[in-house]
């Protein structure tokens, strides 16, 4: 299951999880939806087992308030 997104903890807005697909992989990375605050992004190449998008939560989630 999912973690779920923690609100912006600048402006309180709902965060959302983005995704790009590449070529070769996929970039994943939260965005407040509110002031566009994000997270770095977790890119994965297709062939790995990693999952970017909960390590994306996770970094988003663990942020200082």
């Amino acid at each position: 299951m999912r973690e779920q997104i923690k609100s912006c903890p600048f402006c309180g807005g709902k965060a959302e999880v983005r995704n790009d697909k590449e070529l070769n992989g996929v970039t994943d990375w939260v965005e407040c939806i509110e002031c566009s605050c994000q997270t770095r992004t977790y890119y994965t190449h297709i062939k790995t087992e990693t999952d970017q998008e909960a390590e994306a939560i996770k970094a988003w989630n663990r942020r200082a308030k």
